[in-house]
């Protein structure tokens, strides 16, 4: 078990998501890219987890 394994057992899957996430090409160009899509995707997986049905925040 490697040292990131044993402090949090989520923390290694969530390193190979990220992992994975990378591996996307990014389609856009330099001019837009504000945020790392990487970030993006996790950020709309997590998203998506909790329920997420549009890119609305709201109660």
């Amino acid at each position: 078990m490697s040292e990131n394994e044993s402090a949090s057992p989520l923390l290694g899957n969530k390193l190979k998501i990220i992992e994975l996430a990378e591996r996307i090409p990014d389609p856009r160009s330099e001019k837009f890219k504000k945020y790392p899509l990487t970030s993006i995707i996790f950020i709309a997986l997590v998203g998506t987890v909790c329920g997420a049905d549009d890119w609305v925040a709201g109660p």
